[in-house]
């Protein structure tokens, strides 16, 4: 699936072509996946040689308008957080991801010293330590220390 309507100020490019002929994309899509992509759409390699895969991967792509997004992907998550947390963005950087239809929380200390983050949201958490391997179950709310330059993972 390709979005129409967006501004791509790039062309099929190397990144693109790799992809291609590695068959990244194909097997993406075999195994469930949708690409999304954007004008656009590539007819063209960076050289001539792959024009012909390009094409053959691009016969298929069903454009969609870029307003028609939200509907057409069919288990988008909330974008909304679970947790809240007491530190900023110099201070602490919060990533949020999806495994197994629940939310992961990757938070990481940018400092070179030790910190504590309160920790709002749902009943409990659980925590894994990546220094450490430990896991263990937290009530919320909570203040967390995170050593410096650490991580800590919290899954609701």
């Amino acid at each position: 699936m390709f979005l129409t309507d967006s501004t791509c100020p790039y062309g099929a490019g190397v990144e693109f072509e790799f992809i291609i002929e590695n068959g990244q994309v194909q097997s993406f899509t075999f195994n469930g996946g949708t690409y999304y992509g954007g004008n656009p759409v590539p007819d063209q390699a960076e050289h001539k040689k792959s024009d012909p895969a390009v094409k053959a991967a691009m016969a298929g792509a069903k454009p969609i308008r870029i307003n028609q997004l939200a509907g057409a992907v069919p288990q988008s998550y909330s974008a909304e957080f679970a947790l809240t947390f007491s530190q900023g963005p110099k201070t602490l950087t919060v990533g949020r991801f999806h495994q197994k239809g629940k939310q992961v929380y990757l938070l990481v200390n940018r400092l070179q010293k030790d910190i504590s983050v309160e920790v709002k949201g749902q009943k409990s958490v659980q925590m894994l330590d990546p220094s450490t391997g430990k896991i263990k179950k937290v009530s919320l709310p909570a203040t967390l220390p995170i050593k410096a330059v650490r991580a800590l993972m919290l899954i609701p």
